[in-house]
């Protein structure tokens, strides 16, 4: 769903577009600057310092303000049990045993292994 925070002393004006989030965190973990957010529906979920491309959302953004949903290559029924951060990267766990690396020492967003989720 969407968010909106409203202070008690708000007195009107302009209201900031409620941002999509992710629903139903059961894990959080962060890096140096970048954080990765488990759902419990199995998604991974990123935002922060992009510039190793440890959010593994996007080749060409070095910042990542907001959060969204990694585009992980997952086969039919897996979904992501357990994630973890390090300074310059992330790691995914899935149902399957296989693991993901997002960022620094990773080949996930290399072409032709990941493309953040681009046709």
């Amino acid at each position: 769903g969407r968010r909106e925070g409203r202070g008690a002393r708000d007195k009107g004006g302009r209201s900031a577009k409620g941002t999509q989030m992710m629903e139903g965190v059961v894990q959080v973990v962060a890096g140096e600057m970048h954080t990765l957010a488990l759902t419990a529906a199995g998604e991974v979920w990123s935002w922060g310092d992009n510039q190793m491309q440890q959010c593994a959302r996007s080749l060409d953004q070095p910042v990542l303000l907001t959060p969204g949903r990694v585009p992980l290559p997952l086969a039919e029924g897996e979904v992501v049990v357990q994630i973890a951060a390090g300074g310059y990267h992330g790691i995914a766990l899935t149902s399957k045993g296989r693991v993901f690396t997002m960022g620094a020492g990773s080949s996930l967003m290399e072409e032709g292994e990941y493309d953040g989720g681009r046709d």
